[in-house]
């Protein structure tokens, strides 16, 4: 109830699982991920998320078109994701497919419902908040999955300064990145990382 599809998306057989060829995929897998990471963050806190943009639901653009990106934009009420084609590995990359890069924008919508001057500011600290909170919603979100945090208990023994799949955030995103630049330009095979100095 707090989100919905730019466009329609019709059931298949009275469900909305589709293959990832089929161009549907994407549009169930970022709404999908849209309205898990608003139900946890509600039902965590407590706190029902009336949106700043004064629109009862927060409309999720699965393709918006080709970039490197992903975003949300309060003008329109919307959060956008683009698909690329890495140059290396020759695959379209859609960046509503990774729960991660979902949950770090529907992360941007969720503070700036809480805060919503935050973007307003030109400080360089309220923007730098707006991405942490993103990143930490995701992460959180990350672990949520039984078979993410076994993965996570593997890689690190329990040591959770040592790199894992929750502190790699967007990981086919960031190679795609570094393919079409040429260059590692986001320090390693993510978007962002927890595991920082």
């Amino acid at each position: 109830e707090k989100a919905r599809l730019s466009e329609p998306l019709l059931a298949e057989n009275g469900n909305y699982v589709f293959a990832p060829s089929d161009s549907r995929f994407h549009a169930a897998n970022s709404f999908s991920a849209v309205a898990r990471t608003i139900k946890f963050f509600e039902e965590g806190t407590g706190i029902p998320v009336s949106w700043s943009f004064k629109k009862p639901q927060l409309e999720v653009v699965a393709d918006a078109g080709e970039m490197l990106n992903a975003y949300y934009q309060k003008a329109n009420g919307n959060v956008n994701f683009f698909h690329s084609t890495d140059p290396v590995t020759k695959q379209v990359v859609y960046s509503g497919d990774s729960g991660e890069v979902v949950s770090h924008e529907t992360g941007h919508a969720i503070l700036d419902a809480l805060r919503p001057a935050y973007l307003l500011n030109w400080r360089a600290d309220c923007g730098g908040f707006h991405e942490s909170f993103g990143d930490m919603l995701a992460l959180l979100m990350s672990v949520q999955d039984d078979k993410a945090l076994a993965k996570v208990v593997d890689q690190t023994g329990g040591d959770m300064t040592k790199i894992n799949i929750a502190s790699n955030l967007g990981e086919e995103l960031g190679v795609t990145i570094n393919h079409t630049v040429g260059r590692d330009v986001t320090g390693g095979d993510f978007t962002r990382s927890a595991i920082n100095k």
